[in-house]
Protein backbone atom coordinates (compact mmCIF):
# COMPACT_ATOMS: atom_id res chain seq x y z
CA UNK A 1 0.00 0.00 0.00
CA UNK A 2 0.92 2.85 -1.13
CA UNK A 3 1.91 5.62 2.07
CA UNK A 4 0.18 8.36 0.52
CA UNK A 5 -2.92 6.37 0.78
CA UNK A 6 -3.80 7.04 3.89
CA UNK A 7 -5.17 10.87 3.04
CA UNK A 8 -8.02 9.27 1.08
CA UNK A 9 -11.60 9.43 2.45
CA UNK A 10 -13.63 7.36 4.27
CA UNK A 11 -14.88 4.36 1.61
CA UNK A 12 -12.25 5.36 -1.04
CA UNK A 13 -9.51 2.90 0.33
CA UNK A 14 -9.94 0.24 -2.36
CA UNK A 15 -10.85 2.71 -5.14
CA UNK A 16 -7.48 4.60 -4.03
CA UNK A 17 -5.03 1.73 -4.31
CA UNK A 18 -5.81 0.96 -7.46
CA UNK A 19 -5.46 4.03 -8.39
CA UNK A 20 -1.78 3.99 -6.61
CA UNK A 21 -0.87 0.87 -7.88
CA UNK A 22 -1.66 2.09 -11.41
CA UNK A 23 0.10 5.27 -10.81
CA UNK A 24 3.08 3.09 -9.16
CA UNK A 25 3.21 0.66 -12.09
CA UNK A 26 3.34 3.45 -14.76
CA UNK A 27 5.86 5.35 -13.39
CA UNK A 28 3.80 8.34 -12.52
CA UNK A 29 4.68 10.95 -9.76
CA UNK A 30 3.20 10.03 -6.32
CA UNK A 31 2.42 13.49 -5.24
CA UNK A 32 0.52 14.94 -8.55
CA UNK A 33 -1.30 11.74 -8.21
CA UNK A 34 -2.06 12.00 -5.13
CA UNK A 35 -3.02 15.65 -5.31
CA UNK A 36 -5.42 14.78 -8.40
CA UNK A 37 -6.77 11.84 -6.27
CA UNK A 38 -8.03 14.44 -3.32
CA UNK A 39 -9.16 16.95 -5.55
CA UNK A 40 -11.65 14.83 -7.33
CA UNK A 41 -15.29 16.41 -6.03
CA UNK A 42 -18.76 14.79 -7.44
CA UNK A 43 -21.19 16.88 -9.38
CA UNK A 44 -23.94 18.27 -6.66
CA UNK A 45 -26.24 18.37 -9.41
CA UNK A 46 -25.36 15.08 -11.22
CA UNK A 47 -25.53 13.29 -7.57
CA UNK A 48 -29.51 14.91 -7.31
CA UNK A 49 -30.06 13.67 -10.92
CA UNK A 50 -29.13 10.02 -9.72
CA UNK A 51 -30.65 10.21 -6.44
CA UNK A 52 -33.97 11.37 -8.15
CA UNK A 53 -33.48 8.44 -10.68
CA UNK A 54 -33.28 5.90 -8.25
CA UNK A 55 -36.04 7.47 -6.59
CA UNK A 56 -38.39 6.84 -9.39
CA UNK A 57 -36.68 3.85 -10.23
CA UNK A 58 -38.17 2.29 -7.28
CA UNK A 59 -41.92 3.61 -7.33
CA UNK A 60 -41.79 2.29 -10.81
CA UNK A 61 -40.89 -0.84 -9.30
CA UNK A 62 -43.10 -0.38 -6.28
CA UNK A 63 -45.91 0.41 -8.56
CA UNK A 64 -45.04 -2.61 -11.14
CA UNK A 65 -46.04 -5.09 -7.98
CA UNK A 66 -48.86 -3.49 -6.53
CA UNK A 67 -50.33 -4.08 -10.00
CA UNK A 68 -49.55 -7.52 -10.42
CA UNK A 69 -50.84 -8.09 -6.79
CA UNK A 70 -53.89 -6.84 -7.89
CA UNK A 71 -54.38 -8.73 -11.27
CA UNK A 72 -53.35 -11.95 -9.68
CA UNK A 73 -56.07 -11.36 -6.64
CA UNK A 74 -58.77 -10.23 -9.52
CA UNK A 75 -58.31 -13.28 -11.04
CA UNK A 76 -57.96 -15.69 -8.27
CA UNK A 77 -61.37 -14.02 -7.00
CA UNK A 78 -62.87 -14.27 -10.78
CA UNK A 79 -61.69 -18.03 -10.70
CA UNK A 80 -63.45 -18.82 -7.23
CA UNK A 81 -66.43 -16.79 -8.82
CA UNK A 82 -66.96 -19.28 -11.67
CA UNK A 83 -65.74 -22.62 -9.37
CA UNK A 84 -68.67 -21.59 -7.29
CA UNK A 85 -71.32 -21.16 -10.02
CA UNK A 86 -69.85 -24.23 -11.44
CA UNK A 87 -70.36 -26.16 -7.81
CA UNK A 88 -73.79 -24.51 -7.93
CA UNK A 89 -75.12 -25.73 -10.86
CA UNK A 90 -73.81 -29.36 -10.29
CA UNK A 91 -75.64 -29.29 -6.98
CA UNK A 92 -78.66 -28.10 -8.50
CA UNK A 93 -78.58 -30.68 -11.24
CA UNK A 94 -78.02 -33.59 -8.53
CA UNK A 95 -80.31 -32.10 -6.65
CA UNK A 96 -83.31 -31.44 -9.37
CA UNK A 97 -83.41 -28.17 -8.48
CA UNK A 98 -82.80 -24.43 -10.13
CA UNK A 99 -82.31 -21.09 -9.03
CA UNK A 100 -84.86 -18.58 -9.32
CA UNK A 101 -84.56 -14.48 -8.80
CA UNK A 102 -87.19 -11.95 -8.88
CA UNK A 103 -85.05 -9.35 -11.24
CA UNK A 104 -86.92 -6.87 -9.34
CA UNK A 105 -86.27 -7.13 -5.54
CA UNK A 106 -83.05 -9.58 -5.76
CA UNK A 107 -84.52 -12.13 -3.71
CA UNK A 108 -83.65 -15.66 -4.76
CA UNK A 109 -85.33 -19.03 -3.88
CA UNK A 110 -84.39 -22.47 -4.71
CA UNK A 111 -87.07 -24.77 -6.49
CA UNK A 112 -88.07 -27.61 -8.39
CA UNK A 113 -86.03 -27.69 -11.86
CA UNK A 114 -87.89 -28.80 -14.94
CA UNK A 115 -90.06 -25.74 -15.87
CA UNK A 116 -90.17 -23.51 -18.64
CA UNK A 117 -91.10 -20.18 -16.64
CA UNK A 118 -90.96 -19.69 -12.62
CA UNK A 119 -93.51 -16.80 -10.54
CA UNK A 120 -93.23 -15.61 -7.03
CA UNK A 121 -96.41 -14.21 -4.97
CA UNK A 122 -95.03 -10.91 -3.35
CA UNK A 123 -96.79 -11.26 0.20
CA UNK A 124 -96.50 -14.91 0.27
CA UNK A 125 -93.03 -16.40 -0.06
CA UNK A 126 -95.13 -19.00 -3.14
CA UNK A 127 -92.93 -19.94 -6.27
CA UNK A 128 -95.11 -22.03 -8.94
CA UNK A 129 -93.70 -22.97 -12.04
CA UNK A 130 -95.30 -23.35 -15.25
CA UNK A 131 -95.18 -24.74 -18.91
CA UNK A 132 -96.16 -21.35 -20.53
CA UNK A 133 -95.72 -17.51 -19.88
CA UNK A 134 -99.18 -17.94 -17.86
CA UNK A 135 -99.78 -15.98 -14.92
CA UNK A 136 -101.33 -18.40 -12.29
CA UNK A 137 -103.08 -15.70 -10.93
CA UNK A 138 -103.13 -11.76 -11.40
CA UNK A 139 -100.36 -11.13 -7.70
CA UNK A 140 -97.57 -13.31 -9.25
CA UNK A 141 -94.62 -11.95 -11.04
CA UNK A 142 -91.88 -13.33 -13.38
CA UNK A 143 -89.02 -14.97 -11.98
CA UNK A 144 -85.38 -15.06 -14.25
CA UNK A 145 -83.81 -18.58 -13.65
CA UNK A 146 -80.07 -18.27 -12.76
CA UNK A 147 -77.95 -20.09 -15.41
Amino acid sequence: MHPLQNETPDGALKVAGQFFEFIEENGLDPETANHMFLSVKMNPQWEASQQQLAANVSQIVSQTNQEISKIINDAYGTRQGVMDNISRRFSNCILGVTDVVDPETGQTWKVEAGHNYYWAKPYGNVVVGTETFTRPDIDFTPLRELK
